[in-house]
């Protein structure tokens, strides 16, 4: 078992929905994918636009995700006014640039839930609630919280279709 390391080439994964992450998206949500897990334990990604994502690790220890194309995975925090009042929305999407809302921690769900993962946005807060990745109808972020739609797991490349899942210690 071991962290996220440089250089890993992951899908991110809901398992309580069997959706993976796609690189489209809309109304500040990335589209989420049907995808299912193998009897070996592997998740079959072809044919499914899953988002292949390339783990960077910073000198802080702060993980950012970039696409194919050189996007990294962020939340663009955006005020719009409603009533004669500004509020603050949390979108995710993919940036041509990194910033420090595109940089993120993860932390294990708890010992029982073997490779279920938070991804928490280090920066990104909406007031004081940190942001973190989670699944509500496809891929958002939302003020954290310790529930089942902030828990995922990553799937390491394996082969160029099927993939592996990564397991990590505390």
């Amino acid at each position: 078992t071991r962290e996220l390391y440089a250089g890993d080439q992951v899908v991110v994964y809901y398992p309580g929905a069997s959706k993976i992450m796609t690189a489209q998206g809309n109304n500040g949500k990335l589209n989420a994918a049907d995808a299912a897990l193998s009897e070996d334990g592997t998740l079959e990604t072809k044919g499914t636009d899953a988002v292949v994502l390339t783990v960077g690790l910073d000198e802080n220890g702060n993980y950012s995700f970039k696409t194919a194309d050189d996007k990294y995975l962020t939340i663009d925090l955006v005020q719009k006014e409603s009533n004669g009042k500004t509020k603050t929305y949390a979108n995710l999407v993919f940036n041509d640039t990194l910033t420090d809302n595109g940089l993120w921690t993860e932390q294990a769900v708890d010992d029982t839930n073997s490779g279920k993962f938070y991804l928490k946005n280090s920066f990104a807060k909406v007031g004081s609630s940190q942001q973190a990745l989670e699944y509500y109808s496809g891929f958002s972020a939302y003020g954290f919280k310790e529930d089942p739609i902030y828990a995922f797991n990553f799937y390491a490349l394996a082969e160029g279709e099927k993939t592996v899942q990564l397991e990590y210690e505390d």
